[in-house]
């Protein structure tokens, strides 16, 4: 299991380069495709409820609370 060191809302407020800024887009772009390919709704997407783990080489996000999806 990983733990995630920030949510997105903390992460927001770091300096972030412009290659790290356009991964994050991606991997969220690539996480909300997979949902809608499962036909799942998530209903509650906000920065708080996006996680990311950092890495030595970069931050991989985790989607949470789906507590109103369906």
């Amino acid at each position: 299991m990983e733990i995630a060191s920030a949510d997105l809302e903390k992460l927001i407020s770091r300096n972030l380069t412009l290659p790290e800024k356009l991964d994050l887009l991606l991997q969220m772009i690539l996480a909300l495709y997979s949902l809608r390919i499962k036909k799942i709704n998530h209903l509650d997407i906000k920065p708080a409820n996006i996680l990311v783990v950092e890495t030595d080489t970069k931050f991989n996000i985790k989607l949470s609370d789906f507590g109103e999806s369906r």
